[in-house]
């Protein structure tokens, strides 16, 4: 009986709907997925939209988000440099 369990939550790890849901199911990474759904925005314009997320915690999002393969991140030679972020295909 014990070795079923273990096979049937082994299944479920694998499940690539649960990885998806992993890896946004938290609520700063929701906001922001369904935010950049609709446009690619700056960092700032991002912050305006979440007005209570912290500055180090949507660093941390999006570093998250990047690292997934779920943003995309475009820095554009500017004074300052410019940061863009995008949903990926």
């Amino acid at each position: 009986m014990a070795m079923v369990e273990a096979s049937a939550a082994e299944g479920l790890d694998a499940c690539p709907v649960r990885q998806v849901l992993d890896q946004v199911s938290d609520k700063w990474s929701t906001l922001i997925v369904m935010l950049l759904d609709e446009s690619p925005l700056r960092f700032n314009a991002l912050r305006r939209a979440i007005p209570d997320i912290s500055q180090r915690m949507l660093t941390q999002t999006l570093r998250n988000l990047q690292r997934d393969g779920l943003v995309a991140r475009a820095v554009f030679p500017t004074v300052p440099p410019g940061v863009e972020y995008s949903l990926t295909p």
